[in-house]
């Protein structure tokens, strides 16, 4: 019974993140937890070097935007390129712990995603992985 509710709770986490899809758009929410993931990459760096497990990966591609129906709400993508040129030190560290640790390094290659295009993670409940691109 306790391996169900964990299934029952993890399949609405998997169906939001979209976990059936390899890419997700860019929309305001994500645009936000990439810029504020780009700040902390640093940090992250060492949360990611201790993950040992994943349940999978959720690509953002930033620039991939999504149609909003009211202009001027849309993620600016040339505040993207500014935060990581700006945390440039803290994504290259990001970037080593994601190539050091074997499962991440083997979850992002089987999904073709290049480290080198990592700017920011986060770690989500049920052992996902949410990482942005540019």
């Amino acid at each position: 019974m306790k391996h169900n509710a964990k299934l029952f709770l993890a399949l609405p986490l998997a169906l939001l993140l979209g976990a059936g899809s390899p890419h997700a758009q860019l929309s305001q929410y994500n645009f936000e937890q990439a810029i504020s993931g780009m700040m902390s990459a640093g940090s992250r760096a060492a949360q990611v070097s201790h993950l040992r497990n994943l349940t999978g990966i959720v690509v953002i591609r930033l620039r991939w935007i999504v149609v909003f129906r009211t202009p001027g709400e849309e993620p600016n993508v040339a505040a993207i390129s500014i935060s990581a040129q700006k945390n440039a030190a803290g994504i290259a560290r990001l970037r080593s712990a994601l190539q050091v640790n074997p499962v991440t390094r083997a979850a992002l290659a089987d999904k073709g995603i290049s480290i080198s295009r990592v700017v920011a993670v986060k770690i989500v409940g049920g052992g996902y992985l949410k990482v942005f691109i540019l």
